[in-house]
């Protein structure tokens, strides 16, 4: 398993927010967002080969763990594995991807999975697949949102759709206090949720936090 780094902290967004959590940061990533926060998971060669036996003993696990990237799914085998240990230990999973690739057949393993899918801003839009539209209440569905044409992009990707998964609108950072309250007043007349990256409210962009 090629991992990034390792790190606790408090989770920084989604429906999870605030809550202490062991961050496992996989390397590599088969997409190229433009306000990527976290590009050293894929351009400058920064991980470890790590057995993933071997990761699950050597790591102080909270009870909450998320498992972000890059993408994770590139390596899948790996992260069922590391599911599989941790649940086993009665810990709590959270899977970040990217939306790219289809959920694993062993999806019901993980407690939370949070999918982006692309809007134009990121210059990805068209990449992500709407089968985690389809997903479970426990689940996320995030939009990171840049412009006017993000927020109407979301808008009809969601529009008309029964969904089960909490949607989420995330303002791409640094904010604008305008740019703020036009997600507000967005996320209130379709009733989503703001989630602002508590992590770089406080620490900007800082890693390891």
């Amino acid at each position: 398993m090629k991992i990034n780094e390792v790190y606790s902290a408090l989770s920084g967004e989604g429906v999870n927010v605030g809550l202490p959590m062991t961050l496992v940061r996989l390397y590599g990533c088969n997409l190229r967002c433009s306000f990527c926060d976290s590009k050293y998971s894929y351009t400058d060669s920064e991980y470890v080969e790590r057995d993933v036996k071997d990761v699950f003993t050597t790591t102080p696990w909270k009870k909450l763990v998320l498992i972000t990237g890059g993408e994770p799914l590139l390596q899948l085998s790996e992260v069922f594995e590391l599911v599989k240990h941790l649940r086993s230990k009665d810990i709590s999973v959270e899977v970040e991807t990217n939306g790219s690739i289809a959920p694993p057949t062993w999806y019901n393993l993980v407690d939370s999975w949070s999918a982006d899918i692309k809007c134009p801003s990121s210059g990805m839009c068209g990449k992500s697949r709407l089968d985690w539209l389809g997903m479970r209440r426990c689940d996320q569905v995030k939009f990171v949102v840049a412009t006017e044409d993000d927020l109407e992009f979301a808008r009809k990707t969601v529009n008309g759709r029964r969904l089960e998964p909490t949607i989420l609108i995330s303002p791409v950072y640094p904010w604008a206090a305008e740019w703020l309250k036009r997600c507000v007043t967005f996320c209130l007349q379709y009733d989503f949720r703001l989630s602002l990256q508590q992590h770089k409210i406080i620490f900007a962009n800082r890693r390891g936090v």
